[in-house]
């Protein structure tokens, strides 16, 4: 029977708060965990990541492995080779860092003395891991079109990395009904389960002061929480600010793009990187929510969490018309075109009402993280 599990995560810990934070410590309620934060990629990182409290409680350079509760572990690795490229492109390099990584990871393992255990993978790009791991059995929680993050020869190197692992998988998990299909043409160990919501910390009735960088904003405020990345269509943004100069629109979340185009635009307001606890208190300050997604075959197959934040504080959302957003029409509003996302908004604007906000807030409340974990539980013991 599986009683631990090795977490191997794409999102360092204690980064932006994502479904493997949440599912990890929900887990920790039926299995040991061990959350293997992604591999610093700068000294700073790692400095930053090696100076954590060891298992003892005790803070010193060396302690890599970290105590969260009683059943979860967070462990840093070292670095890794200096100019690797992207995994599953350099087969030398990837198979030396695999190499060193499985080792470090199997003396966080010695220490905790986990046995039986389960192989988390969340991304193709860990398929070095397989053969390199002593364990029970292999899970790959399928999170994205993974594949479609890269171009040309290295998407098809990426493609044959994650057909890999869905073949040899015990048990998959898939966030959208598209990589179900995907995944279950190769596998049949296949389950669906999208993401969720903490109904805890994105609770309406709570009482929260809104934030000061936004309390003498403007409504109506058009808000967006989450990362700014090269899925994020910037030209749908400026046009709406554009179109709609009394609007103001508020843009919670780190980037890695050159925003200085948005940052122009006097209705606009760039806010950055916002700790996740202090989300709720801005998403109760905004009279609407948008998902701008870029359509493409990655954005399709997203099922983003901010949409179930947005419903869990009963706030309308209106986003781009990608295939997994359309499965939800009672709690957004998907948009062909730019001026149809305008109207959109606009019209949600003039008619939205209590009755509305509470069918929102019954799906976020039926859509939990302990609720997901529940599902993977018992998955998971059908291959115990």
């Amino acid at each position: 029977m599986i009683k631990d599990i090795i977490y191997i995560s794409s999102v360092n810990w204690d980064g932006r708060t994502q479904r493997m934070q949440h599912l990890a410590l929900n887990l920790s309620s039926y299995f040991r965990i061990l959350y293997v934060n992604p591999r610093p990629i700068s000294i700073d990182i790692f400095r930053k990541y090696l100076l954590k409290r060891n298992v003892e409680g005790e803070l010193k350079l060396g302690s890599r492995l970290e105590k969260i509760n009683n059943n979860l572990f967070v462990f840093t690795p070292f670095l890794n080779i200096p100019f690797m490229s992207v995994a599953c492109s350099n087969r030398s390099m990837d198979y030396l860092n695999s190499l060193m990584i499985a080792r470090q990871i199997q003396f966080a393992v010695s220490r905790l003395n986990m046995k039986n255990t389960l192989l988390w993978l969340t991304s193709p790009t860990q398929i070095g891991l397989i053969n390199r791991m002593d364990k029970t059995s292999l899970c790959y929680d399928c999170l994205d079109n993974f594949p479609y993050f890269f171009r040309g020869s290295t998407r098809q190197k990426v493609e044959r990395c994650e057909e890999y692992l869905i073949r040899h998988a015990d048990i998959i998990l898939a966030t959208t009904k598209g990589l179900e299909e995907k995944c279950n043409r190769i596998n049949k160990e296949t389950y669906y389960v999208p993401n969720a919501v903490d109904n805890v910390m994105f609770d309406p009735t709570k009482r929260g002061e809104c934030p000061l960088d936004i309390k003498h904003i403007n409504h109506p405020m058009i808000g967006f929480i989450g990362f700014i990345g090269h899925w994020i269509d910037l030209d749908l943004i400026k046009y709406v600010a554009k179109m709609r100069p009394k609007w103001s629109i508020v843009l919670v979340g780190g980037s890695d793009l050159d925003l200085h185009n948005l940052k122009n635009c006097k209705n606009i307001l760039i806010l950055g990187e916002r700790n996740h606890d202090q989300l709720p208190n801005y998403l109760k300050a905004f009279d609407l929510c948008m998902i701008p997604f870029k359509i493409n075959e990655l954005t399709d197959q997203v099922n983003p969490v901010k949409l179930y934040e947005y419903c869990s504080m009963g706030k309308p959302t209106v986003a781009t018309d990608t295939q997994e957003l359309r499965k939800y029409p009672l709690i957004c509003k998907v948009s062909r075109t730019y001026e149809e996302f305008i109207d959109n908004i606009g019209d949600i604007l003039k008619d939205d009402d209590k009755e509305k906000a509470r069918i929102r807030m019954d799906f976020a409340k039926d859509n939990s993280w302990a609720q997901r974990a529940l599902i993977i539980k018992k998955a998971i013991l059908k291959i115990a």
